[in-house]
């Protein structure tokens, strides 16, 4: 699960915050006083915004930024959203990311992610730049710390995929000039007879059942 390799954060390492919003502002005014070199923001909806409060928003696709070397601090309220985010950035070749990995979220974390949590911690909540904590921060690999469950993935067998999905996004296929669109599948057969049978109306059981 956890590389076993390290990096630091001074003021000499370009930064990058990953999300051009309240929380990343926030980071930002901070930094700049700290004196790190933040370079850009990075965003989803980077094609829509282009550049946040002076500095370049990316797609975290972009080949603009050195992957390897800028340290991406995720900016985002919603810390159960860090190692999602934190595994697109990986995935994508970032290495040096400093987010909430999930696990230490449920007091499950490893000493690495842990050490990782409390960095952040120190990063987004403390009134000073403490170089020494910064001189080794642990990579942690985001994807193994959430869970598979968290994934919605139960379970992968003889080539076929388990997985949670909610009926809310299932869809019946746009076939035929006459449909406009797609149609939700609570609107079909099924979920129509589940309805008569509950009210009484003689829906058709085998329907129910075969829903």
């Amino acid at each position: 699960m956890i590389m076993n390799q390290t990096f630091s954060l001074d003021t000499s390492v370009p930064v990058a915050l990953y999300g051009a919003a309240t929380i990343g502002t926030l980071l930002y005014k901070k930094y700049k006083e700290w004196k790190l070199n933040v370079v850009a923001f990075l965003d989803k909806r980077a094609d829509e915004i282009e550049s946040f409060i002076g500095l370049p928003c990316y797609s975290v696709e972009n080949d603009i930024l050195d992957k390897q070397n800028v340290v991406v601090i995720v900016a985002v309220k919603n810390v159960f959203e860090h190692s999602r985010i934190a595994t697109k950035l990986q995935k994508s070749g970032y290495k040096r990311i400093i987010y909430r990995p999930y696990n230490s979220l449920n007091d499950n974390g490893s000493p690495e992610e842990n050490c990782l949590n409390g960095i952040y911690s120190h990063i987004t909540e403390d009134a000073f730049f403490d170089a020494a904590l910064y001189k080794v921060v642990p990579f942690v690999d985001a994807l193994a710390s959430i869970p598979l469950k968290e994934r919605g993935v139960i379970k992968k067998e003889n080539g076929n995929v388990t997985f949670y999905l909610p009926v809310t996004m299932l869809f019946k296929d746009k076939k035929g000039a006459e449909l406009e669109r797609q149609h939700s599948i609570l609107c079909l057969k099924p979920h129509v007879n589940f309805a008569k049978f509950i009210i009484g109306n003689g829906g058709e059981v085998e329907s129910l059942l075969n829903y």
